[in-house]
């Protein structure tokens, strides 16, 4: 400790002499939401949150180093002093990235959250380690681990052994790992959720643990099962750069709408407690990971921002034991991880060039899978088409667990062009409630109860069902309201 410092420590009180050095000898400021946090700048900028247990403890280890003893209530009042004056006096709008911040045009940052507070700079075809001077604003939590050390040459194809999928979406899966490694949260930022699904044993927990989490956003409890709500949800996205929750078997629509509103990045809003009434905005915005047996996206919405890969069952003789995985795949991590930002650093400097083909939802996506191709040599639109094919058949899976989906596509599918149906609401709804067991025909939930409900419902699924090759036109509303229907001739579904 310097005498400079040691000179600060003055006051008439334990908690007046903390105060007093905490504001003297370092720095702090409050971002757009006016949360205040410690600003180190002593190498590349490090935030830390006041309440966090991290800085709690700095302030009684500093206490107790010049003879004062910090009880919880003392600690409470220092914070109260120190957000005030990072509110008043502190630096303004600060811009906290968790992992992953932007750098220009080409370029982006990850923090490694290691000791020495050590940055990789990617892009611009290169890789490299920033160790001081960096003035971008990494936050670290209480959760977050280390990112892997990188060697000196990599190779991202090493990794292919680990991972049981169709060569397809082994692309499609590299793809997904190098855009969420690369790609900050802003307000143009979309994340494809990535759906895993399997029969059990095939390696849904090892892929997420060891290798996503491994390689995108290690931190110390590496899956969690699903939020009870919507808050927990917010406060584990306001934390992490990655969530990954485990052993979906089903959820709610409202909860769809959530996870929609979490990929592409939104608000809602919500009461401060249970007992106020006063509103306050939860921010969502996070690449996400859900894996189960069983397919569990029911809404066509949802599956138009997903990325479904399916694992294969391995047989007796390549399935090995997660530990001996893991031990292999801890060997070759650095080389894998050095090839992965490698991959990223092509990439990113390709992508402001690159011609989308197959333009999908996720645009952002869609572009990444087009500078890919390049990098990799793939044929122009090949990675594009096979998402865009994989998107397709997520959103048919919606249609076929929905009974009236399925109605409305197997009678759209009696009607190939030239000979579309063409008939009033009424007509319609008799049709396709032709055959439907009468127990569906009774749930209001499974089955429209008359035309005017068919109609609107026909409006919620009219994308899924044009994804699919469906041609339906509604009319205008009224007593002579005509509605068309049938399927394209070139459509693969026909």
């Amino acid at each position: 400790m310097t005498n400079e410092e040691s000179s600060h420590y003055q006051g008439d009180g334990k908690i007046e002499r903390i105060v007093n050095h905490m504001i003297n000898t370092e720095s702090f400021g409050i971002d757009e939401s006016d949360h205040p946090y410690h600003i180190d700048k002593s190498g590349n900028y490090i935030l830390t949150s006041l309440y966090s247990k991290k800085f709690k403890k700095s302030l009684r280890r500093i206490a107790r180093e010049h003879g004062d003893n910090l009880k919880v209530d003392d600690i409470k009042e220092v914070i109260e002093e120190i957000s005030s004056e990072a509110e008043h006096e502190g630096e303004q709008n600060l811009q906290p990235y968790k992992r992953t911040a932007p750098y220009g045009l080409e370029y982006v940052k990850l923090d490694c959250a290691n000791e020495d507070g050590s940055l990789y700079l990617v892009g611009g075809n290169e890789v490299a380690t920033i160790t001081n001077g960096s003035e971008t604003h990494f936050q670290r939590t209480e959760n977050m681990q280390p990112l892997p050390q990188i060697a000196e040459v990599g190779n991202w194809k090493l990794l292919l052994k680990f991972l049981n999928m169709a060569s397809m979406e082994v692309y499609l899966f590299i793809a997904w790992l190098t855009y969420t490694i690369a790609t900050p949260r802003s307000l143009h930022a979309g994340y494809p959720l990535l759906i895993l699904l399997g029969s059990h044993g095939v390696g849904k927990s090892f892929l997420c643990k060891s290798i996503i989490r491994r390689f995108v956003d290690p931190v110390a409890n590496p899956i969690s099962v699903f939020p009870k709500n919507v808050k927990d949800m917010a406060i584990a996205s306001q934390n992490n750069h990655l969530l990954i929750y485990d052993n979906i078997r089903s959820f709610s629509s409202d909860w769809s709408d959530i996870l929609a509103i979490l990929a592409c990045g939104g608000t809602i809003s919500t009461r401060g407690l249970y007992t106020n009434a006063e509103e306050f905005v939860l921010k969502l915005h996070s690449p996400v990971v859900l894996n189960g047996i069983h397919a569990f996206i029911k809404e066509a919405d949802l599956a138009d921002r997903c990325l479904t890969i399916n694992l294969k069952r391995l047989s007796e003789e390549s399935r090995k034991d997660e530990k001996a995985l893991s031990d292999e795949l801890d060997k070759l991590t650095p080389k894998i991880y050095r090839g992965l930002l490698d991959l990223t650093s092509q990439i990113l400097a390709k992508r402001k060039s690159v011609e989308v083909i197959q333009k999908a939802r996720m645009i952002d996506f869609s572009i990444w899978l087009a500078a890919m191709e390049e990098c990799i040599d793939l044929e122009p639109g090949k990675l594009q088409v096979a998402y865009s094919q994989n998107v397709k058949l997520a959103m048919l899976d919606t249609l076929i667990e929905d009974p009236f989906a399925h109605a409305v596509l197997e009678f759209a599918k009696k009607n190939p062009e030239p000979e579309i149906w063409t008939g009033q609401p009424t007509q319609l709804f008799r049709l396709l409630s032709e055959g439907v067991p009468l127990k569906i025909l009774g749930n209001a939930k499974a089955f429209p109860q008359n035309a005017i409900s068919a109609s609107l419902r026909l409006r919620t699924l009219e994308k899924a069902l044009e994804a699919q090759g469906v041609i339906l036109k509604l009319g205008e509303r009224g007593r002579s309201r005509r509605i068309s229907i049938g399927m394209k001739s070139s459509s693969p579904a026909s």
